[in-house]
C-alpha cells in the first residue's frame, strides 16, 4: 500500500520540482536563442523575417551614445543599412547565453571588413521578454575598438617630454 501511495505522489512532485530545477524549459532562453538565429540570418542573407517574428513590433532598442530605435521594422532597416554598406560579410560569434525570469543576455564578437582591414569588436545584448517577444533591448558594445580599427578615431599622441 505504501508503494502505491508513493507512485501517486511522484508525478505531483515531478510537476512541482522540475520547473524549479530548470528541467521544465526556459521560455526566455528560447527567445534569446531565436534572436541569435534571427540576427545571424539577417546579417548573412538580409532576411529580417526572424527578427520580425521574435521582436515585438514596438520594441525599444537602447544603444550607447545613439538615439533609441523604436520598432522592429526600424531595427531590421538599420541592420540592412549596415549590411548593405559593409565591404564584406559580417559575422558573429555568440557566447554566455543566459536567461533568468524575463531577462535574457548574450555576449557577441562581430567581425567584418572596414577599409580593407578585418575588424573585430565585442558587446552584449540584454533582452526583456514578454509574452514570447522581445519588448526591450539594451545593446552595449566596444565601439572604441571598432572606431580605432576603422580609422575613425585615433589615440592622441603621447605627451611631449
Amino acid at each position: 500500500m505504501k508503494i502505491k501511495r508513493l507512485w501517486l505522489i511522484l508525478p505531483l512532485l515531478a510537476v512541482a520540482i522540475l520547473p524549479m530545477a530548470g528541467c521544465g524549459g526556459n521560455p526566455t532562453l528560447d527567445v534569446v536563442n531565436k534572436f541569435i538565429k534571427a540576427e545571424d540570418l539577417m546579417f548573412s542573407t538580409g532576411d529580417g523575417s526572424g527578427l520580425m517574428e521574435v521582436e515585438d513590433p514596438n520594441i525599444v532598442l537602447h544603444m550607447m551614445a545613439f538615439p533609441d530605435t523604436v520598432g522592429n521594422a526600424k531595427h531590421v532597416a538599420a541592420i540592412k543599412g549596415i549590411v548593405d554598406g559593409a565591404a564584406g560579410p559580417i559575422t558573429h560569434t555568440w557566447s554566455e547565453i543566459t536567461a533568468t525570469g524575463d531577462i535574457g543576455s548574450v555576449r557577441w564578437v562581430e567581425t567584418g571588413t572596414v577599409g580593407g582591414k578585418q575588424v573585430s569588436y565585442q558587446g552584449a545584448y540584454f533582452l526583456k521578454v514578454k509574452d514570447g517577444k522581445i519588448v526591450e533591448a539594451w545593446l552595449v558594445s566596444d565601439m572604441l575598438t571598432y572606431f580605432l580599427a576603422a580609422g575613425i578615431v585615433q589615440y592622441p599622441p603621447p605627451p611631449a617630454k
